[in-house]
């Protein structure tokens, strides 16, 4: 009997295309996690979130993190979470952190996950995502599921050096992603 073994391809072939002002960065070799808490459950997963991370969950249209994971909120009810490794070890805690109050499904291989950076990176999505991307209106922590060239995207405002300039996450479904890509790659300062 013939022995085959699968092996993670990227979504979008490594992609890693910089130019002055931006830097589009696929993300790979991170597992993503979305937790949606149980009917009537709200309070349980609020307790076994602040017992693991030691904070409360995120409010809508933030993020935060900890613990060397990123948590978003993604929906009502709902985080995404993120950690660098392998999909199998994440599942595996947050099954036993949350099994009482929350489902977890793996997410990893069905979205794309981006890092967009630069001094000119909120330019690209003020003009294609239609977000205020000004540090007052989007500071870092902040999350929001919005639409870029009619495909669904979340977008995080993550940490990073002022000189470089600011950093995005972007998460786009993984049949989505090519669309997503040729839309950033079509506005400054990717395409002048």
């Amino acid at each position: 009997m013939t022995e085959y073994q699968l092996r993670e391809t990227a979504a979008l072939g490594n992609t890693l295309i910089e130019t002055e002002g931006g830097m589009l960065m696929e993300e790979t070799g991170i597992a993503l996690a979305a937790v949606t808490i149980r009917t009537g459950k709200a309070r349980a997963f609020a307790n076994a979130f602040s017992k693991r991370y030691d904070c409360p969950p995120p409010d809508p249209r933030s993020a935060v993190t900890v613990r060397r994971q990123t948590i978003i909120a993604s929906a009502l009810d709902q985080v995404f979470i993120r950690r660098k490794g392998e999909p199998a070890g994440l599942m595996a805690q947050l099954e036993k952190d949350f099994s009482q109050s929350a489902t977890v499904t793996d997410q990893s291989d069905g979205w794309v996950q981006l890092a967009l950076t630069g001094i000119r990176a909120g330019d690209v999505l003020e003009r294609l995502a239609m977000i205020d991307c000004s540090d007052q209106a989007f500071p870092v922590g902040s999350a929001a599921r919005t639409v870029m060239e009619h495909c669904g995207v979340i977008i995080v405002r993550e940490k990073h050096k002022p000189v470089e300039g600011k950093r995005y996450l972007l998460l786009t479904q993984r049949s989505s992603a090519e669309t997503v890509l040729h839309a950033i790659l079509g506005s400054p300062p990717f395409r002048e």
